[in-house]
């Protein structure tokens, strides 16, 4: 995802339970998790960071993991 500065935050989305900031995964129950469910690349969405501020990002990339077996 990216701002309007142009800054770009990149991560995966995962379950609660596999949730690792260290690894830049981050759960679809977090705000920003919530906001992405059921958007697509091209997309603006809006969230509440933990600060209390809203930020605004447009979805810039998605790619799907495979799954582990």
């Amino acid at each position: 995802i990216e701002n309007a500065q142009g800054k770009r935050l990149t991560f995966s989305l995962v379950g609660t339970n596999e949730t690792n900031s260290l690894l830049n995964q981050i759960s679809n129950e977090s705000p920003v998790g919530e906001a992405l469910i059921g958007h697509r690349m091209g997309d603006e969405i809006s969230f509440m960071m933990p600060s209390g501020k809203m930020a605004s990002y447009r979805i810039v990339s998605i790619k799907v993991a495979e799954r582990a077996e």
